[in-house]
Order: structure tokens, then sequence, then C-alpha cells
């Protein structure tokens, strides 16, 4: 096993960071860089791949990192300092598994993944999940990772008492990433321009700088930002549609959105995510979302229908 790039103590309680994607392994150089033990759990058959592997960073506000070997594991094997759940929305359910009870006893657990029940994950180990939203935007090629635009911060879903955010801070810091603790609209703006930009990618097989250059798609992307605030309007939480649109612009161009990805690869990704949340307000009388629900049908019927 390669060793770390800062020396660290067999005593030393480890970061425990679930999940094999581009979010899930930049936090773990991040963590890693300021010193941490860090243990990026996965299956067997990632374990040594990545765990012979040199990683690089690319970020828009640095220069190019040294290369990082990060550690793997099957499960948990220690007490943890901090547990980071950042599996993608498919793969979550099932990685938690690798997640021993009795090891996130006494410390803090943050879940990182797009999911619609956060409840089942809470029962599954018998603990207080925290909810948080990555934001930034990571992508990852071969062994390269790069991170866009400005540095990534870690946003709480929910507001927490000032104790328990200052604990956070504290296991957070040596990242280098900021804590945060935003408005319930705040987040909820992530939420939708995210899944509006995704959907516009996945269906039009771009990058939003090639959208934006295309009269039509920019259109259809207008067109699920309207639905997407009409959605927010029920949900009580409203955004207008040109708000989520300057926000779209602020992204950086050549971002590429994991349910793009994941579609070329066949797989669903967030797909059932963001499916089963637009679906649901297509039952509601003043909310339509025609235009989402005929291409979340032609992406399924593209990408992801047995033949």
């Amino acid at each position: 096993m390669r060793t770390n790039i800062k020396t660290t103590t067999t005593k030393e309680k480890p970061i425990y960071i679930l999940g094999t994607n581009a979010i899930s392994l930049y936090l773990a150089a991040k963590f890693q860089l300021g010193g941490e033990r860090v243990i990026l759990l996965t299956d067997k058959r990632d374990e040594g791949n990545i765990a012979n592997t040199e990683f690089h960073i690319k970020e828009d506000s640095a220069g190019k990192k040294e290369g990082i070997w990060i550690e793997t594991s099957f499960w948990t094997k220690e007490e943890a300092k901090l547990v980071i759940i950042a599996s993608g929305t498919q793969e979550v359910n099932s990685d938690i598994f690798r997640l021993g009870k009795e090891k996130l006893s006494h410390c803090p657990t943050l879940c990182l993944s797009l999911c619609e029940d956060i409840n089942f994950i809470r029962m599954s180990l018998n603990t207080n999940i925290i909810q948080t939203w990555f934001d930034g935007w990571v992508n990852r090629k071969n062994n390269h990772l790069y991170a866009y635009g400005k540095l990534p911060e870690i946003m709480l879903n929910n507001p927490t008492d000032d104790e328990t955010l200052r604990e956070l801070e504290k296991r957070i810091s040596p990242s280098g990433l900021k804590l945060r603790n935003p408005s319930l609209n705040e987040y909820k703006e992530k939420l939708y321009v995210r899944m509006g930009c995704s959907l516009a990618c996945a269906i039009c097989q771009k990058n939003l700088n090639q959208i934006f250059k295309n009269k039509s798609d920019t259109e259809l992307l207008e067109q699920f930002f309207q639905e997407i605030s009409s959605v927010s309007e029920v949900e009580q939480t409203p955004i207008s549609a040109e708000r989520l649109m300057e926000i779209a612009k602020g992204i950086p161009a050549n971002y590429i959105f994991p349910l793009q990805k994941s579609l070329s690869e066949r797989h669903s990704g967030e797909y059932s995510y963001f499916n089963d949340y637009i679906l649901r307000y297509t039952r509601r009388n003043d909310c339509k979302v025609d235009a989402m629900a005929q291409s979340l049908k032609k992406i399924y019927h593209t990408y992801l229908s047995i033949k």
C-alpha cells in the first residue's frame, strides 16, 4: 500500500468516505492533503484499482497538486473521526452496508449523496445522519480530478445548533473546504438548477457551453426552468425561472453532469431520483411538467430500456 503524502500515526482515527465518484475521490484527496488519515470505502472490484492509482487535483483557484495515493477498504475496521457518504444515487442504498454501526456511534456522519429517502439511511445505520450538499463542480478524467470555478463548499441542508456547527467546522477544516448553513431557499435553488441542467445536458448530450450556443437547446432549458419554477411554488419555496437561468449561466461551461456521464455508460445514475421527484408533481392540478416528463421518457427509451 502506498503511503500518504503527509504522515499520520496509526493511532489516529480515520475519516471514512463512501463512494468512488469524482466527489468522493476529491474529498479523500483534499482531506489527505490536509494531513488527515483517510480511508475510501469501496467494493472489491474498485478497491485495487483506486489504491494503485496516483491521483492529481487541478483546481481553478490553485496550481496542480502533487500525486496522491488513496487508502481503500471494503468496510469500516475501526472507530471513525468523521464519515462522509458521497456515493452516487444509484449505489448509496447498497454502499451504506459497508459502514459498521458500532464504528459510527461517536462521530458525525454527513450524507452528500442525492437520495430521496434519507430516513432509510438513518434507520439502516441507526445514527443521526446530517444531510448536506456538495456545492461545487468536480469531474474525474482517469487519474485526474478537476474542480472547476470557485473552491467547493459543503452546505448543510437543514439549520443546526451552534455547537454542532462548530464541531463540524473543526472536523472539515483540514480539507480546506468551508461549511455553510444556508437558507432552505438557497438549498432548493441548487437542487432545481442541477435538475434542469442535468436533464438538458442529458437529453441534448451537450455541456452547458454548447447548449447556450444553440437556440433550440437554450429554449428547452428555459422551458425546464419554467416548469421547475411551478414546482417550487407547490413546495412553497418559490424561485423564478429567470433566477434559475441566471445561476445556470454561472456554472463552469465545461462541467459534465453525473447524469449525462452515467447515461453514456448505460447506467441510470440520478435518473430515478429526478424522475420520481418531477413526476410526483404531475398529479397536482396547477403544476404542469410536460416538457420534463417527455424528456424523462425519451431518456429512458434511448438509454435505459432493455431492447
